[in-house]
């Protein structure tokens, strides 16, 4: 199938396939910087640290809606 093909399906299908190929990489597919490790380790120090604010997805949706 190609892309083509693809983007003609309903959003419901095109959801489906996107899931599929993205749950067929694995970590060892990934490759991070040096610089992206170290933020991720920065975002998870402050994390721990209760330094991060968390919205649930409905609270980020009203607050995009009210920009």
């Amino acid at each position: 199938m190609s892309i083509k093909e693809i983007l003609k399906l309903p959003p419901e299908d095109r959801l489906e396939i996107a899931e599929q190929i993205w749950d067929s990489i694995s970590s060892e597919d990934l490759s991070t910087t040096d610089a992206q490790k170290a933020e991720l380790d920065s975002r998870i120090t402050i994390d721990k640290k209760g330094g991060m604010i968390w919205y649930s997805m409905e609270e980020m949706k009203e607050r995009l809606h009210n920009k």
